[in-house]
């Protein structure tokens, strides 16, 4: 049932031929609320399908690979979704992980180099980190949840490692992942793993221990991590909010409001 939001929602019939729509992946935008994910035409709203992930997820995250999949997570579990039937491909059920909500990203599919600078730009320090176009190994996803990471087989579903972040508790580590750069001494897809205290520098193939790094002593704060980088902003800080892909700040706020209720109720559960 659609809800009146002020605007007009039409919701695709797929019962009859005369109601299908012709769309492509660039019109395409991909929701999730109530447990279930939805694909709905940027044009009009029409909602193009709907698949179920967990009725008792309170926020699922969502993220479109470059290869028309959508991964979706949600309560301890990651689906590859296909972005043009809705249909779900694979489920990891990422055990070890309870049941809290995943935060998810993946390796690039390629590396694009930078625009060159024009013939009359003399000045190079302008121009972004120059990364090697190189083909990549094939695509890995990184699923944070309950203090941990793990990787995923982007074709298959298929656990590849997973990394307990030591001190992390049960809260959700946010990661950022680069590419290699010879030049700069990192010649291998490395994933930047933020949880706890602590910020982790994973292989993002192998799940290998590059470096890791022990911050803040302090005891008063909320425990969650914020990672960023001049090539992480750029890709995400200016194009999008980063809840849709790591809900930190929704969990923060969940439990804020749970902290009022039981203050209300005088502290019975």
């Amino acid at each position: 049932m659609l809800l009146d939001c002020n605007e007009k929602s039409v919701k695709l019939d797929t019962s009859s031929s005369s109601a299908k729509m012709e769309f492509t992946r660039d019109d395409m935008l991909i929701c999730a609320v109530n447990g279930y994910a939805y694909a709905i035409h940027k044009k009009d709203g029409t909602i193009l399908w709907e698949k179920y992930i967990a009725i008792t997820a309170a926020v699922i995250s969502v993220y479109v690979t470059d290869n028309d999949r959508v991964i979706a997570a949600a309560v301890g579990v990651t689906h590859s979704i296909d972005l043009m039937t809705g249909e779900i491909i694979w489920s990891n059920d990422m055990t070890g992980f309870g049941y809290l909500e995943v935060s998810i990203v993946t390796t690039p599919s390629g590396i694009v180099k930078p625009l060159q600078l024009l013939e009359n730009e003399a000045d190079e320090l302008y121009l972004p980190p120059c990364y090697e176009m190189v083909a990549q190994d094939q695509q890995v996803i990184i699923a944070c949840s309950k203090g941990g990471a793990m990787a995923i087989d982007l074709n298959t579903g298929n656990t590849l490692w997973q990394y307990n972040c030591s001190g992390g508790g049960y809260n959700i580590p946010v990661a950022i992942i680069e590419p290699p750069n010879q030049k700069l001494g990192r010649p291998t897809q490395l994933a930047y793993i933020g949880s706890g205290r602590c910020v982790y520098c994973l292989n993002a193939r192998t799940g290998y221990l590059v470096w890791s790094v022990s911050l803040s002593w302090n005891l008063l704060g909320s425990g969650y991590m914020t990672l960023a980088s001049p090539w992480s902003s750029k890709l995400g800080a200016e194009t999008n909010t980063a809840f849709s892909q790591n809900p930190t700040a929704q969990t923060a706020d969940k439990g804020r409001l749970h902290k009022k209720n039981n203050n209300k109720n005088g502290g019975k559960h």
